[in-house]
């Protein structure tokens, strides 16, 4: 039996996260439809999915892939910081 790929693991896992990160935003916005914020469930489970995609870029050595999620990750943690300063002066 070969040993487990650890690598597809990082990509399964990555794909998992960014592709269901947006399920909280969304019972959040069902739940109450005047939220005005993005709910940190969605932000950081889209933010850990963006981070293994930027490991997983690193270790395919494809700057295509570290680069986009480079981008994504940086936007995402700007949206956080600001949205965690703006709940912190309600």
């Amino acid at each position: 039996m070969p040993g487990f790929n650890w690598w597809a693991a990082v990509g399964v896992a990555a794909a998992a996260l960014t592709s269901t990160s947006f399920v909280p935003q969304l019972l959040l916005r069902l739940r109450r439809p005047d939220a005005a914020r993005m709910s940190f469930g969605t932000l950081g489970t889209f933010l850990a999915g963006v981070t293994l995609w930027g490991v997983y870029g690193i270790y395919l050595r494809d700057w295509i892939i570290i680069g986009a999620n480079l981008f994504i990750f940086l936007n995402l943690a700007a949206i956080a910081i600001v949205q965690i300063v703006q709940e912190k002066k309600k």
